[in-house]
């Protein structure tokens, strides 16, 4: 499992990578010299795109759990 905010996913690394790098933004937002607004506002867009990616991720496992389920063609 990755976290991602305060969301856990499940696809392996790919998860973990994706999971690292909003991690490493959000300490990278800490370390800018802004306003508390600014910050404010970048958190926001942050946990936002985590929610993005998390709706997407879960959507490739579910495609993948479907073509996995279905009969080989061959």
């Amino acid at each position: 499992m990755a976290e991602i905010g305060a969301f856990e996913i499940s696809l392996g690394p790919v998860a973990c990578v994706v999971a690292d790098l909003i991690r490493l933004t959000g300490d990278v937002i800490d370390e800018l010299p802004v306003g508390h607004e600014a910050r404010r506002k970048l958190e926001k867009r942050r946990l936002r795109i985590a929610k993005i990616v998390q709706r997407e991720l879960k959507m490739l496992r579910s495609a993948a759990q479907r073509s996995a389920a279905q009969p080989s063609r061959n």
